[in-house]
């Protein structure tokens, strides 16, 4: 499972001979250099696209950071920053790519949207879905005509559909239109197709009548022979007990049926309250699937929820 199953798809990236710190600042200050000089003579950029184009995101990394170093106001910079935090993100270090996208989209008015966008993305990765879920709805509202704010609502719809919540999944997906509408609306309508219930209010009351009807009702046959067995043998105990210490007059035996017979109590209730929770784990377990069924086909790489899919800004 963005998490989102989608976020389980998350590629993993070995660190080169060159890999930061964990504690290592996010800004335009260069990383440690290598010792041979690969970009000499050429934009360091160029050579960090190089690099990441052969999967070695912590080394374009370096070389990013050097080329903001050395200019900070060239005219791809905002382009460069943005790969500083994608970079981060390829090598799932979620924390610094979070806090790389949010000062992009603070200070580029160009690519603040699609900034915000993977600053959502990258922190349901790193499985914080409430704060995943801000940041996407601040897409929708910050920049409304962007096409970045349609595929985050689309992806707050993915996010409530890993969470099981169908209802909230068809509300979020009612509000995407553009090149996401009809897709969004298909989804909306399989999330709001009936699905099979038990009623744990039913489910309690035949387990009340019957021991282990309620979990017979509830589709789940072993415990509702366990119930029915358990609360059968220790009922039908008590009264044996009872009755021949009555018979014998030994206090004892009937204090002994007393005894079993509060525990066919304990087994009766709690075959009831079972009946009730396994109406209420079947319904849950009906809308799990209807959930995970539908998340398999909302998987889109328009909302490039995967580092392999996203499109880098151009460096003009």
């Amino acid at each position: 499972m963005i998490l989102f199953l989608l976020l389980a798809r998350t590629a993993s990236a070995e660190p080169s001979t060159v890999a930061l710190a964990d504690d290592e600042p996010v800004g335009d200050e260069p990383g440690p250099m290598p010792a041979a000089d690969p970009a000499d003579g050429h934009d360091p950029a160029d050579f960090g696209d190089h690099l990441l184009a052969l999967d070695d995101p912590f080394n374009a990394l370096t070389w990013y950071r050097r080329a903001l170093w050395e200019d900070p106001d060239r005219p791809d910079a905002d382009a460069l920053r943005f790969r500083v935090a994608y970079t981060y993100e390829r090598g799932e270090r979620w924390a610094a790519a979070e806090v790389a996208y949010g000062q992009l989209a603070s200070r580029s008015e160009l690519l603040a949207a699609q900034a915000s966008y993977r600053q959502g993305v990258v922190t349901a990765l790193s499985g914080d879905t409430d704060a995943a879920i801000f940041h996407l709805e601040g897409v929708e509202s910050w920049y409304p005509e962007a096409v970045w704010a349609q595929r985050a609502t689309f992806a707050t719809g993915v996010l409530a559909l890993q969470e099981h919540q169908l209802e909230l999944a068809a509300a979020r997906f009612d509000r995407v239109d553009g090149e996401l509408g009809t897709k969004a609306a298909a989804l909306a309508d399989r999330a709001r197709e009936p699905l099979p219930t038990r009623s744990p209010l039913v489910a309690a009351g035949l387990s009340t009548v019957v021991p282990g009807g309620g979990q017979l009702y509830a589709g789940h046959r072993g415990d509702a022979i366990m119930a029915f067995a358990a609360s059968s043998v220790l009922a039908l105990w008590s009264t044996t007990l009872i009755v021949d210490g009555l018979a014998d007059e030994r206090v004892w035996e009937v204090g002994a049926g007393a005894v079993v017979g509060g525990m066919a109590g304990l087994a009766w209730t709690s075959n009831v309250v079972g009946a009730w929770r396994g109406a209420d784990r079947a319904n849950r377990h009906h809308e799990r699937r209807r959930a995970e069924a539908i998340l398999e086909d909302a998987w889109d790489e328009r909302l490039e929820l995967h580092s392999d899919e996203v499109e880098l800004p151009a460096r003009d």
